[in-house]
């Protein structure tokens, strides 16, 4: 699928996309990589950094950093425009 694997997708006319990299995470490199080519086909993004959080933190969802990005994408998500229905 090349949406698991951004180098071989055509990005255009996606949906806006939130991405949310931890501090220390050694695949950090490739949300930033899928930041930049969605940017580049028009699509609307956002990037964000946890600090002090590491790789797979939301599946500790009560620690502080879970609980900080928690509220990143809440926020974001609040300031989406809804979904147009079909």
């Amino acid at each position: 699928d090349p949406y698991a694997f951004a180098v071989n997708a055509d990005l255009a006319g996606m949906s806006p996309i939130l991405i949310l990299n931890s501090e220390g995470d050694d695949q950090r490199y490739s949300g930033e990589e899928f930041a930049r080519q969605a940017a580049d086909a028009g699509v609307r993004v956002s990037v964000r950094y946890e600090p002090g959080s590491t790789h797979g933190h939301l599946d500790r969802p009560h620690g502080a950093e879970a609980q900080r990005s928690i509220a990143r994408i809440a926020e974001w998500l609040d300031g989406s425009p809804a979904p147009i229905a079909s």
